[in-house]
């Protein structure tokens, strides 16, 4: 009996022990956020503010001496595109947060190089307007925010748009004949289209034009930048997640979750190109279903004809081409572009 005893008290320190180390490491990642978050507020009123409204006002400055239109664009552009963006030079802070629960996203990080510039998607002062200009460092959102800043500061009426996949982020700007987008990513040059259009034209963009699907805030403006088709998706039933996936060209893939639960139809605005959906729902089997839109088309999705029943083929001992997938999507698989991407983000153009 005090053998087991004995046994028994071991087992429980043993856990005890365990839960304490990994509680200890799963709290430790969000308390050197806070502990950033601290060294950095202290400089933040008295220097990194002060500091990031000046640039803004000399760009301002600037601006309101040009009377060319496009000239004012690029001087805004000229700053923004020479932003230091975030490679192997900047080292993750917080590193302790891999193991927490709450920061799963490899980019949802602090990143500093060795100047000390911050790069910063967690906490406080994650994509602060002051930070981003400060430091001059970010990612296309990042970079795209300060441009719609500073350009309406120059007049100009601006809005920050962008592939809500965490493929990319640009800025359009209202003329008399409609909207322009300007990717503030791309040094301008005098080849405007390759940096400054019409929306109407977004192919002759070497990013914009990849885009699957353009979104301002929460509002779809895909339509603005033809072509593109529309798909119905019916039947939704159960389903609680819809993942739709697209490929860059340079094999890169995209994804973008829709909540579905409690909807039987919705309907998406996308780009004409190849696409796979994805659907998962508790207690049924997850669908995948690949498309092409095209340009003025609707497409018919229909998720519970696409269900259809697994069967063994006895005589040649295999299975029927189907579109079930037993390979359940999640959140999870966006984790590939969110560390190369993030938000409205994306590698640098080449």
């Amino acid at each position: 009996m005090q053998i087991l005893e004995n046994e028994l008290l071991r087992v429980a320190l043993s856990i005890f022990f365990s839960v304490l180390i990994i509680g200890g490491l799963l709290s430790i990642g969000p308390i050197e956020g806070m502990i950033i978050d601290n060294d950095i507020g202290k400089i933040y009123d008295s220097k990194i503010q002060p500091a990031a409204q000046q640039k803004i006002v000399e760009i301002e400055s600037i601006t309101i001496k040009q009377d060319n239109e496009i000239e004012k664009l690029k001087t805004i552009s000229n700053w923004t595109s020479h932003f230091n963006y975030p490679n192997d030079k900047f080292h993750q802070q917080d590193r302790y947060s891999q193991f927490s629960l709450f920061s799963l996203n490899p980019d949802s990080h602090y990143f500093k190089d060795e100047y000390g510039r911050w790069f910063i998607r967690r906490g406080k002062y994650a994509e602060d307007l002051n930070i981003i200009a400060y430091y001059e460092t970010g990612k296309c959102g990042e970079i795209a925010k300060v441009w719609n800043y500073t350009a309406n500061l120059s007049g100009y009426v601006t809005r920050q748009v962008g592939d809500p996949s965490g493929y990319h982020a640009w800025v359009e700007i209202q003329r008399e004949d409609g909207w322009y987008y300007v990717d503030p990513t791309i040094p301008p040059s005098d080849n405007l289209v390759l940096w400054f259009n019409s929306t109407k034209n977004r192919n002759q963009s070497q990013l914009i034009r990849k885009a699957a699907r353009i979104m301002e805030s929460n509002r779809d403006i895909t339509q603005t930048y033809p072509p593109y088709g529309t798909v119905r998706i019916n039947n939704i039933g159960h389903y609680d997640s819809l993942f739709i996936r697209w490929e860059d060209g340079t094999g890169r893939t995209y994804d973008e979750p829709y909540d579905i639960r409690f909807k039987q139809i919705i309907e998406i605005n996308l780009s004409v190109k190849n696409y796979s959906i994805s659907t998962t729902g508790l207690w049924i089997l997850p669908t995948k279903t690949n498309i092409f839109v095209e340009e003025g088309k609707t497409i018919e999705v229909d998720l519970f004809k696409e269900l259809k029943p697994v069967r063994l083929q006895m005589d040649k001992m295999q299975m029927p081409n189907i579109q079930v997938s037993l390979l359940i999507p999640s959140p999870f698989s966006t984790f590939k572009n969110k560390k190369e991407g993030g938000g409205f983000s994306a590698d640098p153009p080449t």
